[in-house]
């Protein structure tokens, strides 16, 4: 029987923490469906467990893996690397495979690293059959589409593969192979959950939005799981692991609203007493009373909105395109049904200026908005605006892959520097949550009101010692 070391690179930014890793759990059960015994299986989160490069060479010594596959993003490059470094340093034969967001988009920039020998490229469910078929000498390599490799010294990047049509024929993940509970206590997107733990599911895959700054790894058309196939895997953890929170981490969930009002029904009908959340968000301009009724009725507690900017100017150039006034109305009727809003903010957009910024700061202190989450625009490698930014000389991002986060202190790309930007981020967070009605009203919402009033306090506490020296600093002009 061979074996298979499958890791997922973490690195802490400084909020939110590791989520189940639910691709890793999709590839594992490809590889368990089309293979049967024929592979012993072990999942690795470097976000868990106490991670250490010592730890994994204990590891790799015990399991003596044939094959690793790790998964990472690109703000986790230089960990990619030094996790590369160490598998190879300790088990020589070893094929390497790198799979995730940032061997999708950099598959070639991957392969200068010699430790690193295949970059598997978009959905990886059907290639990662199709290869290990390969690497066991069904037919040569050259033949698996959407992957990336070294032939004769020379990078080949193959055609790439077409997206899985019929996402219900896929197995569910591979549950088994992780400790869910690991989980409980790391925090996320979602903040603080209402069950004792959750777990992460896709409804959908792709999007058929042309945002500029987001991924394509499941491309620009959606392909929904039915409703039953969706209500069979949600049934199947309530039952087996007792898991009553499922956070849906769809890109476009109510894209087809129809579709999302036949899952709510569904989820309804089945009787099952759930929590849900969309830590992802859903499209706020396409949400009706309806919507909103079943999705309370189904179970959720939590819907964050994708705003990015209150600026038409900038909606357009980013090519959200967001009607802001729907918008603002879907928060209304959701917050009054009595589910959590929460809205995404990003600052630094290409052209965009300190009056931008400082209006959509104003919009979003004064919505129904619950929680506010002000980030940093975050151009990603194989986003459109990536290679905006890039094909503008005074602006490139370089190839820095750590500063591409939504934390970095390191970088602008709009018409105010990069001290001012975070400025902003800081008088955003200030404005929003130095309100005491939010206060009260976030309290009134949270289903676990002692975590609620501890973490408010802890924030309270960072922000007003950030205010009283900010009002020190003789240099400030913002407050």
């Amino acid at each position: 029987m061979k074996k298979i070391l499958l890791i997922r690179t973490y690195k802490s930014l400084g909020a939110g923490g590791p989520v189940p890793p639910l691709g890793l759990l999709y590839i594992a059960a490809a590889i368990k469906e089309a293979f049967a015994d024929q592979y012993e299986i072990k999942i690795i989160d470097s976000g868990t467990g106490g991670f250490t490069l010592e730890t994994l060479k204990d590891i790799l010594w015990q399991f003596r893996p044939d094959f690793i596959g790790i998964s990472t993003l690109s703000c986790e490059a230089d960990l990619l690397k030094e996790i590369a470094s160490s598998c190879k340093t300790t088990i020589k034969d070893c094929k390497i495979i790198v799979g995730g967001p940032h061997a999708t988009a950099c598959a070639n920039t991957l392969l200068s690293d010699q430790n690193i020998d295949i970059a598997v490229i978009g959905e990886g469910e059907k290639t990662i059959v199709e290869l290990l078929k390969s690497l066991d000498g069904s037919f040569p390599i050259d033949a698996v589409n959407g992957i990336a490799f070294r032939k004769d010294n020379k990078n080949v990047v193959a055609t790439s593969k077409e997206f899985i049509e019929t996402v219900d024929r896929l197995p569910f993940p591979a549950w088994d192979l992780i400790d869910l509970k690991e989980y409980i206590d790391s925090p996320n997107w979602n903040g603080i959950p209402k069950e004792h733990f959750y777990f992460p599911i896709l409804t959908s895959r792709g999007c058929p939005y042309q945002c500029t700054y987001c991924h394509n790894i499941f491309g620009k058309r959606v392909r929904s799981r039915s409703p039953g196939n969706v209500v069979n895997e949600i049934e199947y953890l309530f039952k087996r692991y007792g898991v009553k929170e499922f956070h849906i981490i769809d890109d476009a969930f109510n894209y087809d609203a129809l579709h999302a009002k036949s899952l709510c029904s569904a989820i309804i009908n089945s009787g099952l007493k759930v929590s849900l959340a969309f830590p992802n968000g859903l499209r706020a301009d396409n949400i009706d009373d309806e919507l909103v009724a079943l999705l309370k009725k189904a179970g959720t507690y939590k819907i964050n909105f994708g705003f990015e900017t209150a600026i038409p100017r900038l909606q357009s150039l980013i090519k959200k395109r967001l009607d802001i006034n729907s918008a603002s109305d879907a928060v209304h009727r959701v917050s009054k049904a009595g589910i959590i809003t929460g809205g995404y903010f990003m600052f630094g957009f290409p052209t965009e200026t300190r009056e931008d910024i400082l209006k959509t700061i104003d919009f979003a202190s004064k919505s129904e908005l619950d929680v506010a989450y002000f980030f940093k625009v975050t151009p990603y490698p194989g986003s459109e605006l990536y290679d905006y930014i890039n094909n503008h000389q005074e602006m490139k991002t370089g190839d820095n892959f750590n500063t591409l986060h939504f934390y970095s202190i390191e970088r602008s790309y709009s018409k105010i520097n990069t001290g001012e930007l975070n400025d902003l981020l800081l008088l955003a967070q200030q404005k929003f949550y130095l309100n005491f009605k939010r206060f009260i009203k976030g309290l009134s919402k949270s289903s676990n009101k002692r975590s609620f009033i501890g973490n408010a306090f802890d924030a309270l506490g960072l922000l007003i010692q950030s205010y009283i020296l900010r009002k020190l600093n003789k240099s400030a002009t913002l407050l």
